[in-house]
């Protein structure tokens, strides 16, 4: 019975400490961090420098639409077809 009650008390610390780890690990996620907004040398975030592309949406603002991408050029393909099957021939009934 002292086995019993051992190993469940093992499985419990295991557990409260698989929990702890895993909210240090989410608190550290949700903590914001000084390096993600770097700077450059003009005072802009990176954020700030983002360039947006749009392939299949035109936005109404003059200077998101510098940001429209050309549709892809498509390969053209051709159906490799030998020979058009010969049409059925009709065949007459006789009354």
């Amino acid at each position: 019975m002292a086995t019993d009650e051992e190993s469940i008390e093992q499985a419990v610390a295991a557990r409260r400490e698989k929990l702890r780890v895993l909210k240090a690990a989410q608190e550290l996620l949700n903590t914001p961090d000084d390096d993600s907004a770097q700077r450059d040398d003009n005072g802009t975030t990176d954020a700030e420098n983002l360039s947006m592309k749009f392939r299949d949406y035109v936005p109404q603002d003059k200077q998101l639409q510098e940001g429209k991408l050309a549709p892809p050029v498509l390969p053209k393909f051709e159906f490799p077809i030998t020979e058009a099957p010969p049409p059925p021939e009709k065949k007459e009934l006789q009354h």
